[in-house]
C-alpha cells in the first residue's frame, strides 16, 4: 500500500467543524491578564538591606567583644605578672 492509498482511506474533516462555511466558530475569550506594577528598587531589596546591616553590625560586635577580651585579660592578669613572663603568657595570634 502507497502512502497516497492510505491517505486516501482517512476522511477529510475540517477543523472548524462540519458546519464552517454556514456557522463560523465562536472566538474563544481569554481575560486579560494583568502583571502587578514591580516595586521600587529600594522597597524590594529593604529587607535584603537590613539582613546585610544587622550581618555587619554583629560582624563588628564579635571583633570588639575579642579585643575587650584582650584588654581585660592584660588588666586582671598580665599586669600581676613579671614584665619578663608577660610576653610568653600573651595568646599568640594565628
Amino acid at each position: 500500500m502507497t502512502y497516497s492509498e492510505l491517505l486516501r482511506r482517512i476522511p477529510l474533516s475540517n477543523k472548524a467543524g462540519v458546519t464552517y462555511p454556514d456557522q463560523l466558530p465562536s472566538l474563544v475569550v481569554v481575560p486579560e491578564l494583568r502583571v502587578p506594577p514591580i516595586a521600587p528598587v529600594q522597597e524590594m531589596f529593604q529587607a535584603w538591606l537590613d539582613e546585610v546591616d544587622q550581618a555587619l553590625k554583629e560582624v563588628s560586635q564579635r571583633q570588639n567583644r575579642g579585643e575587650l577580651w584582650n584588654q581585660w585579660y592584660r588588666e586582671t592578669y598580665l599586669s600581676k605578672k613579671p614584665m619578663g613572663i608577660q610576653s610568653t603568657l600573651l595568646p599568640s595570634k594565628r
